[in-house]
């Protein structure tokens, strides 16, 4: 978990970084599906919500069981 944590990867989502508990620390959109140029349905981003959210309980994890 170690590693994992510090290594970079090809991700959907992009870069994240993980949490001690290793946990992704992560935003959160809003997002709304439109009608594209084309007519078709296209999902658009509106605004970031929650921005580097952690897990709520991370620091209930034992200093010696962080990664």
């Amino acid at each position: 978990m170690k590693v994992l944590r510090h290594t970079p990867y090809p991700s959907a989502r992009g870069y994240f970084p993980y949490n001690v508990n290793g946990l992704p620390i992560v935003d959160f959109y809003k997002r709304e599906v439109v009608r594209g140029p084309d007519g078709k349905p296209l999902i658009a981003t509106r605004e970031t919500v929650v921005k580097a959210s952690k897990d709520p309980y991370w620091q209930e994890c034992p200093e010696q069981n962080r990664l």
